[in-house]
Parts: structure tokens; sequence; C-alpha cells
């Protein structure tokens, strides 16, 4: 199965991100600390989301549109801090020049969705927050999120079935979390 083959593939890659990434959410104690972590999150999935875009599309994932993350960001960060004044754009991303990389970039994208239930809980905890405004992306597709991930991961396992296809798709996705990493050392 596909989904296991990316799991194992990327997991160094993933445990590196994690290792720059989650120090920086647990020590988000206050809203501008918080508001950098969405900066860059932003910084990173806007632009890889406008490239995903043009190889996905609801014949590929009926619904994609849904599990755009860009808007879920926008609206946490104008919550926090009124607009989106000049944010910063990474400008490094991997390379997505068809529908199988496009879909190894989305392993990544909405993997996030299931750890951004527990980030969620950390970032309420410490910004003594209820969780009821500026935490669109950390929430993810709230209840639904595990059955969007069951829903992704069955579409992925099923559409690209051809060993051959999975070569490119564990290279975009690798690449896809050593990208935001490198993205993360620099903002």
């Amino acid at each position: 199965m596909l989904l296991d083959k990316l799991k194992a593939y990327t997991s160094g890659s993933h445990q590196e991100l994690e290792k720059l990434i989650i120090p920086r959410i647990k020590q988000a104690t206050d809203k501008d600390a918080y508001r950098n972590v969405l900066q860059l999150f932003y910084g990173y999935f806007k632009p890889l989301e406008e490239l995903v875009s043009k190889h996905v599309d609801h014949t590929l994932l009926p619904d994609y549109e849904e599990r755009r993350k860009t808007s879920a960001l926008l609206s946490d960060i104008h919550y926090l801090c009124g607009s989106q004044n000049a944010l910063k754009l990474c400008d490094d991303l991997p390379l997505i020049g068809n529908s199988r990389q496009a879909i190894g970039a989305l392993y990544v994208m909405e993997g996030s969705t299931l750890g951004g239930k527990i980030i969620k809980g950390i970032l309420m905890k410490n910004l003594d927050a209820d969780g009821s405004k500026g935490f669109d992306f950390f929430g993810g597709y709230g209840d639904d999120t595990e059955k969007k991930w069951s829903a992704f991961k069955q579409i992925i396992n099923d559409r690209f079935s051809d060993a051959e296809t999975h070569h490119e798709i564990l290279a975009a996705a690798d690449n896809t979390f050593k990208k935001f990493r490198s993205w993360a050392e620099i903002n």
C-alpha cells in the first residue's frame, strides 16, 4: 500500500521537521509567538498549494477545495492581528510538475491535520484560549478529521496502486518535508 510506503520513506524527514517546529509551538505562549507559527505555515503552504492546485482537481480528489489550508491560516492570522500585511512566502519549494508529485506534497499537508488536533490543544492551553476563534488551521476538519484522512488514504491507495508511480510520489513527499524544514530554519 502506498500510504505505508509514504510513512516509512518520509519518516526521517518528518521527524527532522517536527524537531524544529514542535518546540516553537510549545513555546508559543502569547499571541505574537502564535502568529509567528501561523505565518511560518502560511509562508510555506500558500505557494505549495498554488503549485499543487495546477495538478489536482475534483476528478483526482473530489473534495480538494475543502482541503486547502491557506484560507484557514489567513483567518487565524487575521483574527490575531487584524491584517495580513506583507506575509513572507517561501520560494524554495519542492518540484510539483504532475499529479503524482502533487499527491506527495498533499500527503504532507493532509497529514498536518492529524497532528493539528494535538497542537491545537497545546496552543489553547498555552494561550489560555477557548479555541472558538483563531484555531481554524490547527483545528483541521474538526470532528471530521479522521474521516477526511481515511478518505484521502483510500483515494491515494486506489488511484496510485501502480508501483511505478510510487517512486515519484515518495520523492515528492520527502522533498516537501525537507523544503519545509529548510523554510522553518530561516524563519
